[in-house]
């Protein structure tokens, strides 16, 4: 993760985005700022005023605004590189992301219908981005550095590179690694067939530790240590209450890419976590 992309406005968000990345960076290296500027929708203006004129006049209006945010950046001495550009900021953001290796993003507080509603780039840029994916929430506290990694796996491809990029952001920070998988009862998902697939707490348990064979294997070929956790009961809740518990940096897991309607159907845990934790969210697809 040498290269770090970071969206930026003119809010609080994008300046937790950058101290979140400012961990992150080593020595000789810089961030990678930038600025998407939406084009102006009226074509009669453009014509009569010229699209140079009105992209310029835009472009001053960005420059003044981002003026607290650079501001902050400079003062805190954070080497960087600054782009402006015009377009759909999800998109310009994806298209930047093929030459990055990691997003690093602020979220603003929507619930998963206003983010619909009115869109989210966010969740839009995890969508198209070809790099994983860092959210910080709003309101989440600074943090010097980053001591504690919790990596969420369910054995999927995605959670098993999510488990390979924690193990790579490990050894640069010097954190100490979680593993932890949750198992979701059958009842907790077909109450009607409870008394028929209902198993007791040990089988499920032993299913959590198969599981996570394959991690520990991972972690053990490295020589890296690690911990484990296996819980039961509902994914996004317990992620959730481990990561406060054990006082997580980041919480690492992987991305199916569910469409919305999906989402919301079937559920996922990573989309439940985006609107849920207030704790940053490494997202690797």
């Amino acid at each position: 993760m040498n290269k770090l992309l970071v969206p930026i406005d003119s809010d609080n968000v994008s300046a937790q985005a950058i101290s979140f990345a400012k961990t992150l960076l080593e020595e000789g290296q810089a961030l990678s700022l930038l600025h998407v500027i939406r084009p102006l929708a009226s074509s009669r203006v453009i014509h009569y005023v010229g699209r140079k004129v009105v992209e310029e006049i835009l472009k001053e209006d960005a420059v003044a605004a981002l003026t607290q945010t650079l501001q902050s950046v400079e003062q805190d001495h954070i080497p960087h590189t600054l782009e402006y550009e015009f377009g759909e900021p999800s998109q310009v953001i994806a298209k930047y992301a093929d030459e990055h290796d990691l997003v690093i993003m602020g979220t603003h507080e929507r619930g998963p219908i206003t983010s619909f509603l009115l869109g989210s780039v966010s969740n839009a840029v995890l969508k198209k981005a070809s790099c994983p994916v860092l959210l910080v929430p709003k309101g989440y506290e600074k943090s010097e550095e980053i001591k504690t990694i919790l990596v969420a796996v369910d054995g999927s491809e995605t959670s098993h590179r999510a488990a390979q990029i924690s193990l790579h952001l490990a050894r640069k920070t010097n954190a100490r690694c979680i593993l932890v998988h949750v198992v979701t009862p059958p009842v907790l998902y077909s109450p009607v067939l409870a008394d028929m697939v209902r198993k007791d707490r040990e089988e499920l348990v032993h299913i959590g530790e198969e599981l996570l064979l394959e991690y520990e294997n991972l972690f053990m070929h490295e020589q890296f240590p690690y911990r484990k956790k296996v819980a039961i009961g509902h994914p996004t809740q317990i992620i959730n209450e481990v990561a406060e518990d054990e006082k997580a940096d980041v919480i690492v897991l992987g991305y199916k890419g569910l469409n919305w309607m999906a989402e919301q159907i079937m559920g996922s845990v990573t989309y439940k976590l985006i609107h849920q934790s207030k704790i940053p969210l490494l997202i690797v697809k």
